[in-house]
């Protein structure tokens, strides 16, 4: 679980200007908050839209009403994993967005520690931090594409069990990891399927239908 924000975990100087920690206070949980928003906000719509690639592959017609419940089933339990920081990779949780939350809480600390200590400017040290937020909003973005691969995998494969696919082949992208480039255009089954997708951050395999 991502802990509550509490500027004494990390401010053990305690040397943090009040307006600046009173900013801190409502700055920092308002993005997180915003962050979480904007990757389950996405979520719904990667959920359809992967459903509806995989039909079109199968050459099926989506069913809009049984998709959305799906998706309705799959989103609450992906919301609640992403409110507690995680995502589940090859059947583990991987609590990436808690760690990666927690870490950014202690930079966010350490440049306005580093800066009163050095006695930069309370303009300075705010431009500091804006920036750096500047900057987190970016890979906000990023984390949310990564994201947006994992739904859209876990609807393809839902569309594929629905349809009675057994034999999937692997397909990579360009410049795949050396993990996935030993993988490519074999064919497997559901049960003997090495790793789920994505494999890892940046993963774009992704799995046809084989019919023979």
């Amino acid at each position: 679980m991502i802990p509550e924000f509490n500027p004494e975990d990390y401010d053990s100087d305690s040397n943090i200007p009040k307006e600046l920690l009173a900013a801190l206070i409502v700055a920092i949980p308002a993005f997180e908050k915003a962050r979480i928003k904007t990757i389950i906000a996405g979520a719904s719509k990667n959920y359809i839209k992967g459903a509806k690639i995989a039909y079109e592959r199968l050459g099926e017609k989506l069913v809009s009403s049984k998709v959305k419940d799906e998706a309705y089933k799959f989103l609450k339990t992906y919301q609640e994993q992403i409110n507690e920081g995680y995502t589940v990779i090859q059947g583990e949780k991987v609590y990436w967005l808690r760690d990666r939350t927690l870490n950014e809480r202690q930079k966010i600390f350490d440049i306005i520690h580093d800066g009163v200590t050095e006695n930069k400017s309370k303009d300075v040290i705010t431009q500091e931090f804006q920036e750096y937020f500047s900057m987190q909003k970016t890979r906000a973005e990023l984390i949310a594409s990564n994201e947006t691969r994992y739904v859209q995998a876990r609807a393809r494969d839902a569309a594929y069990k629905n349809s009675g696919v057994e034999k999937l082949r692997w397909i990579t992208a360009s410049h795949p990891c050396s993990i996935c480039e030993e993988l490519d255009g074999r064919v497997f089954s559901w049960d003997d399927m090495p790793y789920q997708q994505p494999v890892h951050i940046h993963c774009l395999c992704d799995l046809e239908p084989v019919f023979y």
